[in-house]
């Protein structure tokens, strides 16, 4: 999936949830994975390069591309509209736009489960 960042720029990463479901967490898809022979620098490479977001802390998910984020970058593509999505924390959004529609599905279903929050589209919510 691609998360925008700020300044509108978008960066490939591998988003998950935590084991223990606290967190939401990303990091660069070329982060090399846990290697286990290696332990020590294994572990201490992957925390340095690992953003976590509590998911208590996030209380809306908008469907769109709605927030400030991404209305920094124009973007014409339909498709892209309708795989994006944005998780609303009081300090930060995350904008998210899915790769293909069952990623998309996936993870709009998994973390409205999660959180037990309805997701909406975004017009209501364009002040962010």
């Amino acid at each position: 999936m691609w998360k925008y960042c700020r300044n509108g720029e978008s960066n490939e990463r591998q988003f998950f949830i935590s084991n223990d479901f606290k967190y939401l967490g990303w990091r660069k898809p070329s982060d090399e994975p846990f290697n286990i022979k290696n332990c020590k620098k294994s572990i201490d490479n992957l925390v340095s390069s690992i953003i976590l977001v509590p998911l208590i802390s996030i209380h809306t998910i908008i469907l769109g591309r709605y927030t400030k984020v991404f209305k920094k970058k124009k973007h014409n593509n339909t498709k892209e509209f309708y795989l994006s999505f944005s998780l609303i924390t009081e300090e930060r959004t995350v904008d998210i736009v899915a790769k293909t529609t069952y990623d998309y599905e996936a993870w709009i279903l998994g973390i409205s489960s999660l959180l037990k929050l309805q997701p909406k589209w975004g017009k209501y919510f364009l002040k962010l």
